[in-house]
């Protein structure tokens, strides 16, 4: 890219909420053409991550989460916020455990297999997506019902592919990581 000039430019900006997880600024901003508006950005200060979790058996770690937002149940992989000062491979295992209830051992290091914007007209945030693997076992986990989950469960890529292609899964952020698995498959 040689025009290093950026489309549009922050003139000023304000929080105008803020909590533990997101911060939402409002900003003043101008165009190359000197036209001028705002814009909001949300922020997660602290940080997310996406945690695929795949058993020995190369079956993946599914549950419903209620979103309030779209005030809707989704079928996606686990994802939460890091805590203050935790590192993200971090709190992509205690994510494992808080929202799965997992009692399997990881069998290997959390690897990172890429980044996502979700949604980057509005958030600022680069989410890793983190690869956990862990030893298999019963392919039904309760998820943690206080988190706003339900019917956590393993399946394998070829029910997956399905689950996509019915529209049961329209996360965002676990159709980005079905999307780099496969890639790194290939």
């Amino acid at each position: 890219m040689t025009n290093k000039t950026l489309p549009i430019r922050q003139l000023r900006g304000s929080i105008v909420a803020e909590n533990r997880f997101v911060r939402v600024r409002l900003d003043d901003i101008e165009f190359n053409n000197k036209q001028s508006g705002t814009h909001f950005v949300i922020e997660e200060p602290s940080g997310g991550a996406v945690v695929v979790v795949r058993n020995q058996a190369q079956q993946y770690y599914l549950h419903e989460a209620f979103h309030y937002a779209a005030q809707r149940w989704f079928s996606e992989f686990i994802r939460g916020y890091a805590e203050s000062n935790e590192l993200l491979a971090a709190a992509a295992i205690r994510e494992l455990a808080e929202e799965a209830g997992f009692a399997y051992s990881v069998t290997e290091a959390p690897q990172c297999i890429g980044y996502v914007f979700a949604n980057a007209t509005l958030l600022s945030n680069r989410v890793p997506v983190f690869m956990v693997c862990v030893e298999s076992g019963d392919s039904t986990i309760p998820a943690e019902q206080n988190e706003g989950l339900r019917n956590g469960r393993f399946v394998n890529m070829q029910q997956l592919l399905g689950m996509i292609a019915s529209g049961e899964i329209e996360d965002g952020f676990t159709l980005s990581a079905v999307s780099m698995i496969l890639a790194s498959d290939s």
